[in-house]
């Protein structure tokens, strides 16, 4: 069968001659080199959450964390691009939604709903982490959610040695019918693989021998900002500026891996004075010979302001994770202690793990 090459988001997928459907890590539909392409992705999480609260009930529930399909390919123009991803987990909602032209080289405009860039735990995703959920600080110095609608300029080499994104977002956060932000949002990140490629998992799946080391940063800042009680419950007015920085390593090598992030942020609310916060997180796991079991440790620590003691946030997380088919289809296990504002959170989770 003749076949054909997509170079989608820096990868080259392998695709067959149009009108035919094959399945190579997705299914795909038509032929990359002719005015259609699609390739359809899916992801399914049932889950089981235990949670004990020193200040609420405990309970005990099943859900689906995550169920979702993911359509990527091209119209018109092999180099016009596109990705919808709907989310049909609890309440119906649009993950990805956006239009990507590549101008060539390594310059891409992007224009619709799409992850912020800023963070580590936002570039790899989440299916491919040490654990189920991102940490504390991912979310907090982040955009809620991970996403948000605009413009992006992004792009990374031939050789996967690096990447750049820079992008303007509305600051609202994703499937938002209109602002709520009077201001707008910039933000931008830079990885470097100082040896081997630029990391696409958190684990190391792959005992990868050299050890392979990446590094990274991102900037990010928003005027008259809504997304979050930036006066941390001190004033009813809600707007502010702020600005945050992020900077990570990666590292692994042999079933090894691990990562470092830290973040800071100033922030400048209107009916309130200007304050600091910051936070690390540190995530580690061990893939033994064979590529079955993995025992992952984590650990994140923030101030929302570092003048306020009670704004602290402590997480310790463990677990272990059982490769059936690698991050394909897995079970995991899940403890996290959460301390937030004094009260402690301890939750057990186990979760099931689809991708096709």
């Amino acid at each position: 069968m003749k076949k054909s090459v997509l170079i989608f988001a820096g990868l080259a997928i392998a695709a067959p001659a149009a009108g035919s459907v094959h399945y190579q890590n997705g299914f795909i539909i038509g032929g990359w080199e002719d005015n259609f392409g699609l390739k359809v992705n899916g992801r399914l999480q049932p889950r089981y959450e235990y949670r004990s609260s020193e200040s609420a009930e405990d309970t005990s529930s099943f859900y689906l964390r995550r169920l979702r399909l993911d359509f990527k390919g091209h119209v018109f123009d092999p180099r016009l691009t596109f990705r919808v991803m709907p989310e049909f987990s609890r309440t119906a909602n649009l993950r990805d939604g956006w239009i990507n032209y590549a101008f060539g080289g390594s310059f891409n405009l992007r224009a619709g709903q799409m992850t912020v860039p800023f963070q580590r735990q936002r570039e790899i995703s989440g299916f491919r982490q040490h654990f189920t959920e991102r940490g504390e600080p991912s979310e907090t110095f982040g955009v809620p959610g991970g996403y948000d609608i605009g413009v992006m300029l992004h792009g990374t080499d031939s050789e996967r040695r690096w990447r750049y994104a820079v992008g303007i977002f509305d600051g609202s956060g994703r499937n938002t019918k209109e602002s709520n932000s009077s201001g707008n949002l910039i933000s931008g990140r830079v990885s470097r693989a100082i040896t081997g490629f630029l990391a696409a998992d958190e684990s190391d799946l792959a005992r990868s021998d050299p050890p392979q080391v990446t590094v990274g940063g991102g900037l990010q800042g928003a005027t008259k900002n809504e997304l979050r009680d930036w006066s941390l419950g001190r004033s009813d007015e809600g707007e502010a500026d702020f600005l945050a920085a992020t900077a990570d390593i990666h590292l692994a090598g042999k079933g090894f891996s691990a990562a470092f992030d830290y973040y800071l942020r100033r922030v400048f609310p209107e009916a309130t004075g200007a304050y600091t916060g910051d936070g690390f997180l540190v995530t580690a796991g061990y893939i033994f010979p064979g590529g079955r079991f993995e025992p992952v440790l984590r650990y994140s620590d923030l101030y929302l302001d570092r003048n306020d003691a009670s704004t602290r946030e402590k997480e310790l997380g463990a677990g272990l994770n059982i490769y059936h088919r690698g991050n394909n289809f897995k079970t995991r296990f899940n403890y996290f202690r959460q301390d937030k504002s004094g009260s402690i959170d301890d939750i057990y989770l186990v979760e099931l793990h689809l991708s096709f």
